[in-house]
């Protein structure tokens, strides 16, 4: 059996602006102290401003997230579709497990913090992995703005 060892993790690499790639930053940042939260130069406005704006926009009372969330609920307490069709006993509970979905993400977006890149590179970039060397490069736009 070969023995592990763990090392305290020090990098987190944004390839780019997406939530779904940096709106756990400050998560991590929380639970690894010193984390260095890596991104190209072009995306860090991109990266503060979708961590402070989509959050919001999903948890405004119109959105429609809650829009969906307010009609499940209705369903489930009207006990029946929207044609008026009864629901089943696995339907409803096929709905209560989307109600319960919808509410943890919501609980999740209002948690997400704002925590942008703290090294920002354009061109290359080079990480030092203890022995092993990631190089990250910033191939210009694509899913991303570039320089």
């Amino acid at each position: 059996m070969r023995k592990v060892t763990s090392r305290p993790i020090r990098w987190l690499v944004n390839p780019h602006w997406h939530g779904d790639h940096t709106h756990g930053n400050a998560v991590y940042r929380r639970a690894f102290p010193g984390l260095e939260i890596v991104g190209a130069r072009p995306n860090a406005h991109f990266i503060s401003l979708n961590q402070a704006r989509f959050p919001r926009s999903v948890l405004a009372d119109s959105s429609q997230l809650r829009r969906q969330l307010a009609n499940h609920e209705r369903l489930l307490a009207r006990g029946a579709d929207s044609a008026g069709k009864p629901l089943t006993e696995a339907e409803r509970r096929l709905l209560a497990g989307v109600i319960e979905e919808e509410r943890v993400w919501l609980r999740e977006f209002a948690a997400v913090e704002v925590a942008a890149p703290s090294v920002l590179f354009g061109g290359v970039h080079r990480i030092d992995l203890g022995g092993t060397t990631v190089e990250l490069r910033d191939w210009g736009r694509a899913n991303s703005p570039a320089e």
